[in-house]
């Protein structure tokens, strides 16, 4: 049966820790530290001496460090499940900006008629200064 975010939502940090072991790779260690600025997760292997650390992330929350620890050996392990969001997006082709021709621009609005229109409000309410 494939997991579904609400049955990982009630998920405790003890049960996203055992599903993390249940799931580790053989070779594999996860190990889980404290920091002062809050707490750090990494997955390793002995497979690779020159690079033994596979994954790391840095969260002062345990329980979103542990779920994306979690999601993160649960896409290795499941490739082919990958959310659209993830799928690289095709190059697009870049598009010739033109420079803009040297005449001014008109304006949007006329001027007089913005200042009618403040003085017919100035009017209304008496505050008429010329």
């Amino acid at each position: 049966m494939p997991l579904t975010f609400e049955e990982m939502a009630h998920w405790s940090n003890d049960d996203i820790n055992a599903q993390i072991l249940r799931n580790l790779p053989k070779g594999w260690k996860f190990e889980l530290q404290t920091l002062p600025e809050g707490w750090r997760a990494s997955y390793s292997t002995s497979d690779n001496p020159e690079k033994p650390e596979v994954w790391a992330e840095h969260h002062y929350a345990l329980r979103v460090l542990l779920l994306s620890a979690f999601m993160w050996l649960w896409q290795q392990k499941n490739p082919t499940r990958v959310h659209p969001a993830w799928n690289p997006a095709p190059s697009r082709p870049l598009a010739l900006v033109r420079p803009s021709n040297s005449t001014p621009e008109r304006p949007d609005l006329d001027p007089r008629n913005i200042r009618s229109v403040y003085s017919a409000h100035a009017r209304k309410w008496g505050k008429e200064s010329g």
